[in-house]
């Protein structure tokens, strides 16, 4: 019965059966770096470790709800935010209100800690359940798009399904780890959101978390004024570019970086969402819909928000 189940925070020494459950809810391949990825995301956060609920039935863990720190800023002070990005219900144990319980649950603790809002871009299996739990369309993130070859557009057209998680090896660009030092990420900050929206605050510790998982393989290309940051994946048959961050002082520095990296892409297209990025071209009615529900502040409008691909990627 549902009132058997017990809902708490996670213990630090319940990672490795953390990491089991979603596995096999989720169906990931124990050959991959899926412990690592986990605590890369949840625990190294600079913004914080995440708040990590579960659902406990006769002392086994039968459900998993993980909210990821996030900050954005104005320029006058962080706003505090979550994304739900992580959720796994044991196979044996689907159909009793799970979901539902450990997500509102956490919602009650994060709004009762003063976090703003939470956001998140769930697929359109798990949205209506958002929905239902009071969560808003904030409206569609948009998706822009460039060819980068002869071949390219019959294999955007056969690319129609989800990107793998996993990326592919890149041996262009460099390291963000190392791109990111204290005093680049402060010499770039000074063309950054000049237009008052909410922009993820992009300090040095975190753009080096965000883009210095090595089982993710993200590169980046610089100039002394700009900065993008990428990874390859595979899209059905085609290789996708995805632009993932991009920082710039000016025009010029920026459309220069972006030369460098489409000149050597070994890809069919690159893709980047949210804030336009030069040279590249709209998908109507494409992308991701953000969603977003009020905690301890109202949620802001898709309008109010700066985002790019590597605010609302899902790994």
């Amino acid at each position: 019965m549902a009132d058997a189940i017990e809902i708490r925070e996670a213990h630090s020494d319940e990672i490795g059966a953390i990491v089991a459950l979603a596995g096999r809810a989720l169906g990931w391949d124990p050959a991959e770096p899926n412990r690592a990825l986990f605590e890369w995301k949840h625990l190294q956060n600079p913004f914080g470790p995440s708040a990590l609920l579960v659902a406990v039935d006769g002392g086994e863990l039968v459900g998993l709800r993980a909210l990821m720190r996030w900050e954005f800023s104005r320029g006058d002070g962080p706003v505090r935010a979550v994304r739900p990005v992580d959720t796994a219900t044991h196979p044996d144990h689907q159909g009793r209100g799970i979901f539902r319980r450990l997500t509102e649950h956490a919602i009650e603790v994060e709004s009762a800690e003063g976090v703003a809002f939470a956001f998140n871009t769930p697929n359109q299996q798990s949205r209506p359940g958002y929905l239902r739990m009071g969560w808003q369309e904030a409206g569609r993130v948009p998706t822009r798009i460039r060819p980068l070859g002869v071949r390219a557009p019959l294999r955007i057209i056969r690319a129609r399904r989800p990107a793998e998680k996993w990326s592919l090896p890149t041996p262009g660009g460099d390291d963000p780890v190392t791109t990111f030092t204290d005093d680049f990420v402060e010499h770039l900050a000074g063309g950054a959101n000049p237009d008052g929206r909410l922009a993820t605050v992009r300090h040095g510790s975190f753009l080096r978390w965000r883009y210095g998982l090595g089982p993710l393989h993200y590169r980046a290309v610089s100039n002394d004024d700009a900065v993008v940051v990428f990874r390859r994946r595979r899209r059905g048959a085609a290789i996708e570019l995805a632009i993932t961050d991009l920082l710039a002082r000016n025009t010029s520095a920026e459309r220069e970086v972006l030369r460098q990296l489409r000149s050597n892409a070994e890809a069919d297209y690159a893709l980047a969402a949210g804030e336009p990025v030069p040279g590249m071209i709209r998908l109507l009615g494409q992308g991701p819909v953000l969603t977003s529900r009020r905690l301890a502040a109202v949620a802001p409008s898709l309008d109010d928000l700066c985002l790019r691909l590597g605010d609302i990627e899902l790994f």
